[in-house]
């Protein structure tokens, strides 16, 4: 199954900027920051391992083992300089991979 990686890249984007809007409205800019440097920093692993799950090379549960492994490496510096709090920051980064992960798994007909 070929995946037009940078269409789902920039819809994973949109529906984490909607997320940055609906949940740090206080500092929107800072999340959106966040958020492009999350996509940034792990975008070439990420279409590594959506074309082996695609093609079936990569289960759903290694999959997500990985993408974890890329969160738990992540310090989202913008919103840590602009006060949010830490418990704040680990909501946003875990619902951001939420976003990223059920993205992937619906690109690739997997739920």
């Amino acid at each position: 199954m070929k995946i037009d990686f940078a269409e789902l890249i920039k819809d994973l984007k949109d529906d984490i900027m909607a997320l940055a809007r609906k949940t740090l409205t206080e500092r929107i800019k800072e999340a959106q920051d966040d958020a492009e440097y999350i996509l940034d920093f792990a975008k070439i692993n990420l279409e590594k391992w959506t074309e082996e799950l695609a093609d079936g090379r990569l289960d759903r549960d290694d999959f997500e083992y990985h993408l974890k492994s890329q969160r738990d490496l992540l310090s989202l510096a913008a919103l840590k300089q602009a006060g949010i709090s830490k418990v704040r920051i680990d909501k946003f980064k875990e619902e951001v991979f939420i976003i990223i992960t059920s993205g992937i798994l619906k690109a690739t007909g997997i739920s």
